[in-house]
């Protein structure tokens, strides 16, 4: 069992540094940190490492229109409900976008095309991981995650974040937060 879980958590992980570079072809230097996370991290849930099958869907806040489909050749321009759905895993081109609903889902996986140019601001309650929540190359700004499950965030920029317990990241317990690379900056909590 050891042996599966190793070999899915392996898979997601090369996953989740080539996905980036395939993203990035208008881009010049994108590409996923070397060591985001390592082997023994807990990447994802085991129930999600056991079923890894994600939807694809794109986002580029620079197109002209609203009118895609959400695939890597017509994105999707706006961040919708309906536009997230569980075990999908979200590409942001660079841009800024706004998120003005809560995202409580039991499986998903957001890239950035790049950190600092990928900027997401959170109206709402931000995310609640039930199961996994993984994080690449991000700025959030004002987000407020609620870790019941596992939470991932690779080369993340939290900014601004303010919630009554926990400030940015809330971790309840038997939960699992691996943050790699990540940089915190204007956050608080009331306790």
């Amino acid at each position: 069992m050891k042996d599966v879980k190793f070999i899915a958590l392996f898979s997601i992980l090369c996953l989740l540094m080539l996905l980036p570079a395939a993203f990035s072809a208008q881009s010049e230097n994108v590409t996923a940190p070397e060591d985001a996370i390592q082997i023994g991290d807990v990447l994802a849930a085991d129930s999600f490492a056991e079923d890894n099958l994600t939807e694809d869907y794109y986002f580029d806040a620079n197109v002209e229109n609203d009118t895609g489909n959400g695939s890597l050749d017509s994105p999707y321009k706006d961040l919708k409900q309906n536009r997230i759905p569980e075990n999908s895993t979200i590409h942001l081109a660079n841009g800024e976008y706004d998120l003005n609903f809560s995202v409580n889902l039991n499986r998903l996986i957001i890239i950035g095309q790049d950190a600092s140019k990928t900027v997401v601001r959170v109206n709402s309650q931000g995310f609640s991981a039930h199961d996994s929540l993984t994080l690449v190359n991000l700025t959030l700004v004002g987000s407020r995650i609620n870790n019941n499950g596992n939470v991932i965030a690779t080369n993340v920029f939290f900014n601004s974040s303010h919630a009554s317990t926990g400030g940015v990241i809330y971790a309840g317990k038997n939960t699992n937060t691996v943050l790699d690379n990540c940089t915190f900056s204007n956050n608080s909590a009331d306790y």
